[in-house]
């Protein structure tokens, strides 16, 4: 064998060896891909019953435009008010889960009344949860408290944590509100799915976008951004480059504990934020 046969071999040795990971890399991209939304949307069936939470819950059922039935929580204040605040929740669980249901409580307590969405797919709600269709359950939400219960948009403030921050941004960057609370916000999916995955094509494959980086200038209202230092499911600097993208009036609050326990490791903070916030622009004494 000469020198140059062997050459050969080892190229198309080399070359076959490149071909098959080529088609491995494919492959693993081609099941991101196809199994995205399990990736995101992590809802649980089913509520807890209202009567075991000891909170004064009223159960609101809306049809969207698309015709999926949703099934949502109205909480009332404490004391009597006209302030609500359109909560939009994470991508896990639902509006009974623990967590939510105790800053639920606390939230009524600052003399705010609460209208927790359900989105679809979710709890007691029908469908599957989709990026569209939780933008369409929102618009639903909102339309329902100023058309069906009267509520001034001047009186609803709308409150994102982590998945919802985005459905909060694309809501405020189309209708009027009073102010816009943001937890643990992102600048969008597929910048985040890219910090997770750093090996695969996130930025180009992901489907759910939700690019609350492209829409924040749009939102003129005032915004408090409130985010976990060591926040280990969204990194502070989303939240910071989400702040520095977004127009005056604002606010950046950085708190201690984590993604899904700040508002109770860091409570203070947290609900005093934003009951300073709520206070400057009079919708809370």
């Amino acid at each position: 064998m000469t020198k140059q046969h062997g050459m050969r071999g080892t190229f198309r040795r080399i070359a076959s060896l490149l071909a098959l990971v080529a088609v491995l890399y494919a492959g693993v991209v081609g099941w991101f891909a196809w199994k995205e939304d399990s990736y995101v949307y992590f809802p649980r069936k089913g509520l807890h019953d209202a009567e075991r939470l000891n909170m004064r819950i009223e159960t609101v059922a809306l049809m969207t435009p698309d015709s999926v039935r949703l099934v949502c929580w109205i909480i009332p204040a404490r004391d009597s008010s006209d302030v609500w605040v359109l909560y939009f929740q994470g991508n896990g669980g639902n509006i009974s889960s623990r967590g939510y249901v105790e800053h639920y409580e606390a939230l009524t307590r600052q003399g705010l009344n609460i209208f927790a969405l359900g989105y679809r797919g979710y709890g007691d709600s029908e469908g599957s949860p989709s990026e569209e269709g939780f933008y369409r359950d929102a618009r639903a939400a909102y339309d329902y408290l100023v058309h069906e219960r009267g509520i001034s948009p001047a009186r609803i403030i709308l409150f994102g944590y982590s998945l919802g921050s985005a459905v909060a941004v694309e809501l405020a960057a189309n209708v009027a509100t009073a102010a816009v609370i943001l937890e643990g916000a992102f600048m969008s999916a597929h910048r985040l799915g890219q910090d997770y995955y750093p090996f695969l094509p996130v930025a180009l494959v992901m489907k759910n976008r939700y690019d609350s980086i492209s829409k924040i200038q749009r939102v003129a209202e005032p915004k408090l951004f409130l985010h976990a230092v060591d926040d280990e499911v969204v990194p502070i600097e989303h939240g910071r480059s989400l702040f520095e993208a977004a127009s005056e009036p604002k606010a950046f609050v950085e708190l201690s504990g984590g993604h899904n326990t700040a508002h109770a490791a860091d409570s203070a903070r947290f609900y005093g934020s934003i009951t300073a916030f709520l206070q400057q622009l009079n919708l809370v004494k």
